[in-house]
């Protein structure tokens, strides 16, 4: 392998750890009958609506990362890019 395609390999490795939707699915967990959101190591009820906001550059592969875990439980969502 030559330098330029090294180069290259790092650079997508690069782009596959500091990927946002992947940091979300791993950091979030739902539990859909406690109705309870963990987000690393604190918990949160869950009651009523929820709703999703996300700013920035990398809202939308937050998003996406964010309604693989809550799915059909989120009842809106707004991003902001």
């Amino acid at each position: 392998m030559d330098l330029k395609e090294c180069a290259f390999q790092i650079i997508e490795e690069v782009k596959k750890a500091a990927n946002p939707k992947q940091y979300i699915k791993e950091s979030i967990r739902f539990d859909r009958g406690k109705r309870e959101i963990c987000v690393e190591d604190k918990i949160f009820a869950a009651h009523g609506h929820i709703y999703v906001v996300a700013v920035g550059k990398a809202a939308p592969l937050m998003t996406e990362g964010l309604l693989e875990v809550l799915g059909s439980s989120v009842e809106k969502g707004y991003m902001v890019i």
